[in-house]
């Protein structure tokens, strides 16, 4: 599949936070910004940016090596001013070695437990897609993250997926898919940079696949 090609640069991603934290410019700390691009609690952002790229990797199954999704994420989060929470949301793509493409909505709930460490959980719905006939999901499902953000910069995370599909078969007599993940979630300056390139390289490994 596509994106078993991509494993290396994938891996390669990984010295993408370091580099971004140590070249992104610090927000000032004496005054609320309205709206950062990299996230940060109260008093320094009322709300910011998501843009976010990530690599997961799942458990085999009887008759699936190791699943590898490719997540992009977009949307926005608000500070609030109680127990440091931030509340928001983001539009979210799935591209997996299934060469399924599906695509959701995810709300999302953040506390800050220091001004550069946070947790957060989002339980998302899959929405639509496209993809090969085999496998075909059906929709609504459900596809959720928790992550544990350092600078929101890099997360660890963990994932899961609950694809129910059109049709029954042999080897998936059950008609659906269940699925845990753990992987990196890059943002702010990182995802930004990651995602486009990561579209990029699926896009050319499709094309030399046909």
């Amino acid at each position: 599949m596509s994106l078993r090609r991509l494993a290396s640069p994938l891996l390669l991603l990984c010295v993408l936070p370091g580099t971004a934290l140590a070249a992104s410019p610090s927000m000032p700390s004496f005054a609320e910004t309205p709206l950062c691009f990299r996230g940060a609690p109260l008093p320094r952002c009322q709300g910011f940016l998501l843009t976010e790229f990530a690599a997961t990797l799942g458990l085999p199954s009887s008759y699936r090596r190791p699943p590898l999704n490719a997540i992009w994420e977009l949307g926005y989060m608000h500070n609030l001013e109680v127990e440091s929470l931030a509340l928001g949301g983001t539009l979210f793509l799935v591209h997996d070695d299934e060469q399924r493409t599906l695509f959701g909505i995810k709300p999302r709930l953040r506390r800050w437990l220091t001004p550069w460490l946070s947790a957060e959980v989002a339980p998302g719905i899959l929405i639509g897609g496209g993809g090969v006939d085999s496998f075909a999901p059906s929709y609504p499902a459900f596809s959720g993250h928790a992550a544990l953000n350092f600078g929101d910069v890099v997360s660890v995370s963990t994932q899961l997926e609950v694809l129910p599909l059109a049709s029954k078969s042999n080897v998936n007599p059950q008609g659906r898919e269940i699925t845990g993940y753990i992987g990196l979630r890059f943002g702010s300056y990182a995802g930004l940079a990651a995602g486009p390139l990561v579209g990029f390289l699926i896009w050319r490994a499709d094309k030399l696949q046909d």
